[in-house]
């Protein structure tokens, strides 16, 4: 609906399932900085997502921005070793800029470059830290407070669940 007029009627859209477009998108890349935006793809355009992956990796002018990837399909992957497979195939060779996972204690952020931050819920720090400590780590406005800013790599798994495991029971 972008009208000629627009600032962004002269922006291509295309699929990357064609295979002809993204070697033409690669060909531009080479007279020209060109920024590819995938968004949401999903498992049956891994291939072609890997292959503008690895053209941007060789051509410095070549960007791609990969928008929340839908990697995991019931009806093309499953949920077995085969997705996970699949799904880190792509996701291992890209850097997240910006990251929000939400939990029911609280969120893992990323805005890039900084490091990879673990944040609580402020009710639960404060049910467990109490209100002095509370005062120091954050605003009583906010409601999380960062309990770790520091990781250089995406904290998930037992690393994860030991960081916030003394925030899941405060009773205790």
């Amino acid at each position: 609906d972008w009208k000629s007029e627009d600032q962004l009627s002269s922006v291509p859209v295309f699929s990357i399932e064609s295979r002809v477009r993204r070697r033409e998108l690669v060909a531009e890349a080479r007279e020209h900085t060109v920024t590819c935006l995938a968004v949401t793809p999903r498992a049956t355009e891994v291939d072609a997502l890997q292959e503008l992956a690895r053209a941007a990796n060789e051509h410095d002018s070549l960007r791609l921005i990969v928008l929340n990837p839908e990697l995991i399909d019931m009806g093309a992957t499953g949920l077995g070793l085969a997705a996970r497979r699949l799904r880190d195939r792509l996701l291992n060779g890209l850097e997240p800029v910006y990251y929000l996972r939400t939990a029911p204690w609280g969120l893992v952020l990323r805005v890039y470059p900084d490091a990879w931050s673990v944040w609580i819920d402020r009710e639960r720090y404060l049910a467990v830290k109490g209100e002095h400590e509370a005062e120091n780590a954050a605003n009583d406005d906010d409601a999380f407070v960062c309990i770790a800013d520091d990781w250089q790599e995406q904290p998930t798994g037992d690393a994860l669940a030991d960081l916030v495991e003394s925030f899941m029971n405060p009773e205790q």
